[in-house]
């Protein structure tokens, strides 16, 4: 672990001569001569004595494995410095976002007791202890002001979302959000074509005019062999945020439209297929999506595990009971998920199991079926529910919203100073 100790003083003031201070908040302020000679003659011939104070730097970075309480420990820091520290940034600072590569800052007095400490982790998350003029110490973050810019981006498909979107942004991140606003629209693993167009508008943050990261896509859009898809990002009158298309009408279905990344549907929804094992014809009555053995599989809507269980010729096999009548099945898992059993609530897109190839199967795959109030239907072409619709008191204030981004987005200008913020919403700015 690299740090360095750097030996600082105060200056003493003797014959009112003053010279820079470099912690002059810890000491009294003091007029120069030539002001204090106005004052009388008394004063004027007084020596003016400060007590020389010798200050001490140490700093360190944490490296792989570190605590910050094991690296001033390594400095041969005081035990009752250390709790003295970590007590104070408690209040102020997430430690479950500290990292390798975090640097940090001790400054003792001549004593060695803590005058200042600062810990930085990251390019905009700084935290400060200092001791006031009263002794006690104050603990705060650092305030830093960032540019924040719209930013226009587009592109067409390649070999893939990924690879395409990473190409324009040099973020794989806006992939993974780019893909998330449009899940129940596009099945981004089979609907994708080469030579297929998409826009973003997303807001990017800089420090001085240095980098540092992209927040939210405030607008996307796609548009190909799919069809032509458009994302609004608006807030309602309740404070809650979501993705819209142009009627307003939320992107957020109650069903996904795949329960998980497969390479292609081996098997249809039929009732007429001759079995691969049994050799017979008989019903198929759900899809079987294929995929490598230990692919995760996630449940499409929100709801309760009905069993979760090895059940025959279905292998392993979990079903869970949804809104409005609905129930899903999937079948062959090599295992269950964790915390997937009977009873246990599930959130959209939670992992339940892992595809395999258990019971009655000949090679690894997942199949998937739907039933709405107890009858069989083709998931393919199931009518779930639609999202939620704006309501009209809110519809005019995302209108205006839709038509400033959709205009940036077609215009020739790429990017566009909004605003300054303070980087002081750990959610939304990170490291």
């Amino acid at each position: 672990m690299m740090f360095s100790s750097i030996p600082m003083s105060s200056t003493s003031i003797v014959e009112g001569e003053v010279e820079d201070i470099p912690f002059n908040h810890s000491l009294p302020k003091v007029l120069p001569a030539s002001a204090i000679s106005k004052i009388g003659p008394q004063v004027a011939e007084a020596k003016i004595k400060v007590e020389k104070k010798n200050f001490r730097q140490i700093g360190g970075v944490l490296e792989k494995g570190d605590t910050l309480y094991s690296s001033l420990l390594d400095k041969n820091i005081k035990k009752s410095i250390i709790h003295t520290i970590i007590e104070h940034l408690k209040p102020i600072m997430p430690f479950d976002t500290v990292m390798p590569g975090d640097t940090f800052t001790l400054t003792l007095d001549s004593e060695e007791n803590l005058h200042r400490f600062e810990y930085r982790t990251g390019l905009i998350e700084t935290y400060i202890i200092e001791r006031g003029m009263d002794g006690k110490f104050d603990s705060f973050r650092k305030k830093v002001e960032l540019e924040k810019y719209w930013v226009a981006l587009s592109g067409r498909m390649e070999d893939s979302l990924f690879k395409s979107i990473m190409a324009v942004s040099g973020d794989a991140s806006l992939a993974t959000k780019f893909a998330d606003i449009f899940a129940w629209k596009i099945d981004f693993h089979n609907e994708l074509k080469k030579g297929d167009k998409f826009r973003l508008v997303v807001e990017k943050y800089l420090l001085r005019g240095k980098f540092i990261q992209y927040g939210d896509i405030l607008a996307a859009e796609y548009n190909g062999a799919c069809g032509l898809h458009q994302a609004i990002l608006f807030k309602d009158e309740f404070g809650r945020s979501d993705y819209y298309d142009l009627k307003g009408v939320s992107l957020r279905r109650a069903f996904l439209r795949a329960p998980l990344q497969f390479n292609y549907i081996s098997s249809g929804y039929t009732y007429h297929r001759l079995h691969p094992i049994l050799g017979c014809i008989r019903p198929h009555l759900g899809i079987d999506y294929a995929a490598p053995v230990g692919t995760p599989v996630w449940s499409v809507a929100d709801g309760v595990v009905v069993s979760a269980r090895y059940e025959g010729g279905n292998g392993n096999q979990v079903v869970i009971r949804h809104m409005n009548g609905y129930q899903t099945y999937y079948n062959h898992l090599s295992r269950f998920g964790e915390g997937i059993k009977s009873g246990a609530r599930v959130k959209q897109k939670q992992v339940i199991g892992y595809v395999g190839t258990t019971g009655l199967s000949t090679g690894p795959h997942l199949d998937y079926r739907v039933k709405h109030y107890g009858q069989s239907i083709d998931p393919l072409k199931a009518d779930f529910p639609t999202g939620q619709k704006l309501e009209l008191a809110s519809k005019r204030a995302f209108h205006r919203i839709a038509y400033d981004l959709l205009h940036f987005m077609y215009d020739n200008q790429k990017e566009k100073l909004v605003c300054k913020v303070l980087a002081t919403d750990q959610k939304t700015l990170t490291k």
